[in-house]
């Protein structure tokens, strides 16, 4: 959804407040399990939640993160320089997941899925769709 120019205050903080949903879900549900349903089958989902959640808040275009990141920026700065920010620090993080990825990939073998996951963000975020 796009923001509209006027009372941009308050819907930059609509914007926060609505992306701040998705991961908070996310560490409820963790803490749901973590505390009323503290069985071992149920771990793998209590973790994954909370990697999600964590993941969602990285300030990447296109993740909740990005978006509060991008809300909160244009507070500040004009659309130009919000867009611009917003890009180099994804390239930055995308990259940066990238390394460790390959990191993992040649030290324990393991990480396939991170690797291919960095690879179809950049990819999604950088590279223009008539590719």
């Amino acid at each position: 959804a796009a923001l509209s120019p006027q009372n941009y205050l308050y819907s930059y903080k609509k914007e926060i407040l609505l992306c701040l949903g998705g991961p908070l879900s996310n560490f409820l549900s963790a803490f749901a399990i973590s505390y009323f349903f503290n069985a071992e089958p149920l771990e793998y989902f209590k973790e994954c939640s909370l990697a999600l959640g964590i993941l969602n808040l990285l300030p990447i275009s296109g993740f909740d993160g990005g978006r509060i990141f991008s809300a909160l920026l244009s507070i500040f700065f004009p659309p130009n320089t919000v867009q611009t920010v917003c890009k180099a620090i994804s390239f930055a993080l995308i990259f940066i997941l990238w390394c460790f990825s390959v990191y993992l990939l040649i030290k324990i073998s393991a990480s396939l899925s991170l690797f291919t996951f960095s690879l179809s963000l950049f990819t999604k975020i950088f590279l223009p769709d008539d590719v």
